[in-house]
């Protein structure tokens, strides 16, 4: 259903439901919400606040309005196409409101590194420049594609082929291994079996570093293909999240899924 319309409502309820248990903290830099149009930390943007964002109408004039209002301002759209800087230059000449909008541009080779690059640029000729260096931590991200530019996957990736074929404990010992490769490749740090029972926070992995770690984990095998990101929250220590995933992969190369039985919902993790 399109977003912020009535057709929404009947999944509302669900959507706040999932989202139980969401812990905002407050940030560092204010914004402005396009749902309230006030500043904000952060600290309110619990399931509530993101179930009203879902359905309610964006008051993106408003929004910046109030900030152009403040001061000369200047917005920068990052996306793939320059979808609200229209919108966001018409408000501010309509108002006759100082301000500047900043685009990635376009690109007759659709390098969206030379894009972002163009922005970079352009807000460093308004007086922004970047605060080199940044940390090495801060490599790009690899993102899923959309679903129409997957590849169909159909043989599993070799670790996890011969995974599949040993016992019980084998696999678990061996998923678990797998994910502290990944997780201390993510962060830079050591990662160890005293680890496992950890919460997820507290080893150091971002908002950002969990969506790669999602990435990397969908490539391993078919039947994780379609993993969300809630799923490693849900999980909450590598522990956890080493029975879930096992959970969700074949007993052997050829077979079905195991059952879930270890509190775990299979079903939940899609």
């Amino acid at each position: 259903p399109p977003a912020h319309s009535p057709l929404l409502d009947e999944y509302l309820s669900g959507l706040a439901a999932a989202l139980t248990g969401l812990r905002p903290q407050e940030g560092n830099v204010a914004m402005v919400s396009t749902v309230t149009t006030t500043p904000t930390t952060g600290g309110h943007l619990d399931a509530a606040y993101w179930s009203l964002q879902l359905r309610a109408p964006v008051k993106l004039q408003a929004a910046i309005h109030r900030l152009a209002d403040q001061s000369d301002s200047l917005f920068l759209e990052l996306s793939p196409h320059a979808v609200l800087a229209p919108a966001i230059e018409d408000t501010l000449a309509h108002h006759q409101l100082p301000g500047t909008v900043i685009t990635p541009g376009t690109s007759a080779t659709g390098d969206e590194h030379a894009r972002l690059l163009a922005a970079l640029a352009g807000l460093y000729t308004h007086g922004h420049p970047p605060a080199w260096p940044t940390s090495p931590r801060h490599r790009p991200a690899e993102l899923p594609l959309p679903h129409w530019q997957r590849a169909t996957e159909t043989t599993p990736a070799a670790p996890l082929a011969s995974m599949l074929a040993t016992t019980p404990d084998r696999r678990h010992a061996r998923m678990a291994e797998t994910l502290r490769t990944i997780v201390a490749d993510l962060t830079g740090q050591e990662i160890t079996a005293a680890d496992d029972d950890r919460d997820l926070t507290s080893l150091d992995l971002a908002s950002r570093d969990l969506l790669v770690l999602r990435t990397q984990l969908r490539s391993l095998h078919p039947a994780l293909a379609h993993l969300e990101a809630g799923a490693i929250y849900r999980a909450a220590t590598l522990t956890g999240l080493t029975e879930a995933l096992l959970e969700l992969l074949p007993t052997s190369a050829g077979s079905e899924p195991a059952t879930a039985s270890s509190g775990h919902d299979a079903s939940s993790l899609s």
